[in-house]
């Protein structure tokens, strides 16, 4: 019987179901199992991809190398989530009472790599690798002892979605993420520093854009440069690095901009009192 791991997706923000829809779109989910010998990148567990019909998911084989045989998989494995909600939910409809129809909120299936005796022992330590249309989403977030489930794979997809949940993931609407040459690094909660390998080449990548033509090497390899970068030069470069507008897009006001900042005048010029609701999203920017 299948090991399973249940990861439901939300967005960020509230969305329309059309939109959370066009989120999932390309999207990859790789679940990693963390051990003591290693608990940086770990075991692959498995694999979620591609999004399956909200009513029905196909059962595939698929060859494992290792058992040397054929293993259920799903041909697609992200599930838009069905519920029953109110019908102004879903636009145009013309019901009178609470209907049934796609929501914001996705269900992701990654089926664990039998292996016996698994390098994690019988609990997993998991973390996630998002990516969606070759762009990657950092989420340090580790997993652990997370909760799985054990059920043959069926062909409804209203199944899964009841399933106990393993993990929550908060995805981006927008189309964000970063490539795969982008001089970024998310640092760890924990404090745990990144691979050299790594922060040298984002500081290599760095100094190429800053110095696209001139005198290459010497300017765009830090290990070739004949002095070392000054203290406000590594301040520039490690800002570069942890920050990045791509991700991390400017904040949308919660109303009209104007009607935040601008008081308004009586046909006396006397100031009007502010709106209540105005003035907490004022506080709220």
């Amino acid at each position: 019987m299948p090991t399973l791991i249940i990861l439901k997706l939300v967005p960020t923000q509230p969305a329309l179901p059309a939109q959370f829809k066009k989120a999932l779109d390309g999207l990859e989910i790789t679940a990693y199992d963390l051990t003591v010998q290693d608990s940086s990148k770990g075991f692959i567990l498995g694999v979620a991809r591609g999004v399956a019909d909200s009513t029905t998911v196909n059962i595939v084989g698929e060859t494992n190398p290792r058992l040397d045989q054929s293993i259920p998989a799903l041909d697609k494995s992200i599930i838009q989530d069905v519920a029953t909600l109110p019908e102004e939910i879903f636009p145009g409809s013309t019901a009178t009472a609470p209907v049934s129809g796609e929501t914001s909120v996705a269900t992701a299936v990654v089926i664990v790599k039998p292996l016996n005796p698994h390098p994690g022992g019988p609990s997993l330590d998991v973390r996630f690798e998002f990516k969606r249309k070759g762009l990657s989403i950092p989420d340090t977030t580790v997993e652990y002892n997370i909760p799985t489930v054990s059920q043959d794979l069926v062909t409804d997809s209203s199944a899964y979605a009841g399933l106990p949940i393993s993990a929550y993931f908060s995805l981006p609407v927008d189309l964000m993420g970063l490539a795969s040459n982008t001089p970024f690094i998310q640092l760890d909660p924990n404090g745990i520093p990144p691979l050299f390998s790594q922060l040298q080449n984002s500081i290599d990548l760095i100094l190429a854009q800053d110095h696209p033509t001139a005198d290459l090497p010497q300017k765009s390899l830090l290990e070739a440069r004949d002095s070392p970068l000054t203290a406000a030069q590594c301040l520039q470069v490690a800002s570069e690095i942890i920050w990045n507008r791509s991700l991390y897009p400017i904040p949308v006001p919660a109303s009209d901009i104007h009607l935040m900042y601008t008081t308004r005048v009586d046909t006396n010029g006397v100031p009007l009192a502010v709106d209540p609701n105005i003035d907490q999203c004022t506080k709220a920017a």
